[in-house]
């Protein structure tokens, strides 16, 4: 009975590990993280001693001219906002 029990604890953390290292590279390839937040992704997985991935030339561009990311085909549930209708006549009359 001792000797027979198995135990899924390094499975789980190690799923875990993945996790967070998955959350901590994609926080440095997201272009809208600010440059602290990326620079603490960065020193987190260095002190995990995993190696830090440089962003590609999309994400770079991207976070350099203030575009969102990529939205893979999803459809935006944003409706724009207009302060006031641009069809709508006034229909005030001056006596």
């Amino acid at each position: 009975m001792y000797g027979s029990t198995t135990t899924t604890r390094t499975t789980h953390h190690t799923s875990h590990r993945q996790n967070r290292i998955r959350g901590l590279r994609s926080a440095i390839n997201n272009p809208r993280t600010t440059h602290a937040g990326r620079n603490h992704a960065q020193h987190e997985l260095h002190s995990m001693g995993v190696k830090s991935t440089q962003p590609s030339l999309g994400t770079r561009l991207r976070r350099f001219f203030h575009l969102p990311g990529k939205s893979h085909g999803h459809r935006s549930t944003r409706t724009t906002h207009t302060p006031y209708s641009t069809t709508h006549t006034s229909t005030r009359t001056i006596y």
